[in-house]
């Protein structure tokens, strides 16, 4: 039996893309499917290197230290570039579908010198009222697209910076994708000399190519291991991070043969598929009860921690690889935290396009879950 993983493997379609692409388009051609009219593309290894270039940018421009506000349910790993400069970082409360908790925010809170709201799983976020937040405030509007495929009728539209990650989609170990939008045209030259100031250290790529490689030979690609009860509450520890903010040599050649609109459908078919199963679980309900229409993973929010955990342990079991959230900020720690709450009990399942329909609810059948 195979694993169902979060993303799909690399092969032998990605090799024929690096034979046949060995000099990638220009990077404004190659952002084309996520950017818009208008857009300064700046491709990174990861968003967490945009991040803390743009907080580099406004500590430029403000010549003070810089206030960043994100939402309280966020991952911390991602922040570790951002904590490495003299940033005032506050976390935001969020309701339960992750979306800002606009009657408790800001209260006696210096306001935001830029602000992240994100598009949780791909799901569209509050952008109308972030909008008028920042602008009621004179704070940057990031959009954090990282768990979005691309652009749709609302994500990527509101923000005057943008970000995504192809590389949570596709079969690449890292890339990431920082749109300026015209209007924040004013940003480009400092964002830029922050960029150029992290350095040119590229993200290896090769060692990810032959552990790919060593899980399609016969018996290597093994299950991610039985998960027993509590392992679904346990944090992944945090790691230093290596200043290599420029993608990989292997990543813009697969993403320049990809394509966002058949990924999409794809997706999409595979979603409705397991939401249809797992909303029919006692005790399951969906993350936000309209389908993404680029969804990075099928969602849910269970009734209970423990029922999560059962679910986690049991999914693992079956060879799917179900997810939790992957740690908090340690300033997030209060019991009445939404965020805390959404870490106990949102599990997030694989809908990517290399699978189907059948392959999923027969995996899920086979987890024995109920």
């Amino acid at each position: 039996m195979g694993v169902i993983t979060t993303k799909p493997w690399f092969g032998l379609r990605e090799v024929g893309s690096i034979l046949s692409h060995p000099v990638t388009p220009p990077d404004a051609r190659l952002a084309a499917q996520w950017a818009g009219e208008g857009d300064t593309p700046f491709w990174l290894s990861r968003s967490s290197w945009g991040m803390a270039a743009l907080a580099d940018a406004a500590r430029a421009r403000l010549g003070r230290d810089v206030r960043v506000w994100l939402p309280e349910y966020f991952c911390e790993q991602a922040l570790w570039p951002l904590r490495q400069r003299p940033v005032d970082l506050h976390f935001y409360p969020v309701d339960e579908r992750a979306r800002p908790d606009w009657g408790r925010i800001g209260k006696g809170e210096p306001p935001p010198d830029i602000f992240y709201l994100t598009h949780f799983f791909g799901h569209a976020n509050d952008h109308a009222q972030a909008r008028a937040f920042c602008d009621a405030r004179g704070a940057l509007l990031v959009e954090d697209g990282t768990q979005a495929l691309g652009p749709d009728a609302v994500i990527g539209q509101h923000g005057d910076v943008v970000f995504y990650s192809p590389w949570k989609f596709f079969p690449v170990p890292n890339g990431a994708l920082m749109l300026i939008r015209p209007r924040a045209a004013a940003w480009i030259e400092p964002v830029e000399q922050a960029i150029k100031a992290l350095g040119a250290g590229v993200s290896p790529g090769l060692q990810w190519l032959k552990e790919s490689a060593l899980s399609h030979a016969p018996g290597g690609r093994r299950g991610p291991g039985g998960a027993g009860a509590g392992d679904y509450f346990i944090d992944p520890q945090i790691d230093a991070m290596p200043q290599r903010p420029r993608p990989s040599p292997v990543t813009k050649p697969v993403l320049a043969t990809v394509s966002l609109a058949e990924t999409g459908r794809r997706r999409r078919e595979n979603d409705a598929a397991v939401r249809e199963f797992c909303l029919a679980l006692p005790g399951w309900q969906a993350f936000d009860p309209t389908p993404s229409q680029g969804p990075m993973r099928s969602v849910f929010r269970l009734d209970s921690p423990e029922r999560a955990d059962a679910a986690h342990a049991a999914l693992r079991q079956a060879g799917v690889v179900a997810e939790g959230w992957p740690g908090l900020p340690p300033e997030v720690a209060a019991p009445t935290s939404q965020g805390v709450r959404l870490r106990r009990t949102v599990l997030n399942l694989p809908c990517h396009q290399d699978l189907t329909p059948g392959v999923l609810t027969g995996a899920l059948q086979r987890s024995g879950l109920k």
